[in-house]
């Protein structure tokens, strides 16, 4: 089950405490589309943390990688382009190989299974992103995900020569195991190219297994 991470910059975070009697306004870069379940609930925190601070921080959502492409938004709230934004832990698997636990098959098949396995990384990645001068804010468990396939697929062999849309390392090494073509995708925009796929290629959508 995977998970995204919501990050802000410590330096942005210490300002709007400080400053309270001064309203503060914090971009927040998402890479998903306004009415994806994703963007939905950052647009939700924005109005509790409007709420909790009496409008004295405002957070203004950029969806759909307006602000900045989603692989890129950890880096771009670390350079101060924008004061917070969401991760999809996953993509950090170079920098922090324990990021990439949660997309690895089987590892957890249900919500109380993606908390304790959060419980054990969260420390490591806190501690990772506060030696970069961010601060980790809060984590969202992907609803669960599987394989669909424009094709019947009775057996491993049915998957050679296929193609299949991937998005991190670990699903580039399933369809390479599994003797498919690989192919990137847009996150935030899958929806759109369904029913539109050639014959023979998968929409991997996720790698937990459930």
């Amino acid at each position: 089950m995977k998970r995204r991470l919501i990050v802000a910059t410590a330096a942005a975070m210490l300002a709007s405490f400080c400053l309270a009697q001064t309203p503060s306004t914090w971009k927040l870069a998402t890479g998903y589309r306004a009415e994806s379940f994703h963007t939905q609930n950052i647009l939700q925190f924005s109005r509790d943390v409007e709420q909790a601070t009496a409008g004295q921080l405002l957070i203004q959502v950029h969806p759909n990688n307006t602000l900045a492409k989603l692989n890129d938004i950890s880096q771009a709230v670390q350079q101060g382009k924008a004061e917070a934004g969401e991760a999809i832990m996953s993509s950090l698997i170079k920098e922090m190989p324990m990021a990439g636990a949660d997309s690895v098959p089987f590892v957890v098949s249900s919500y109380k299974d993606a908390q304790r396995l959060w419980k054990l990384q969260r420390p490591g990645i806190e501690k990772h992103f506060a030696e970069r001068g961010l601060k980790l804010l809060y984590a969202v468990p992907w609803p669960p995900q599987g394989l669909h396939s424009s094709k019947p697929i009775r057996n491993l062999g049915d998957f050679k020569g296929t193609q299949m849309r991937t998005y991190n390392q670990t699903t580039v090494r399933i369809a390479e195991d599994a003797g498919h073509q690989t192919g990137g995708c847009r996150h935030g925009r899958r929806g759109q190219g369904a029913g539109r796929r050639p014959h023979g290629q998968h929409d991997h959508l996720g790698a937990d297994g459930s």
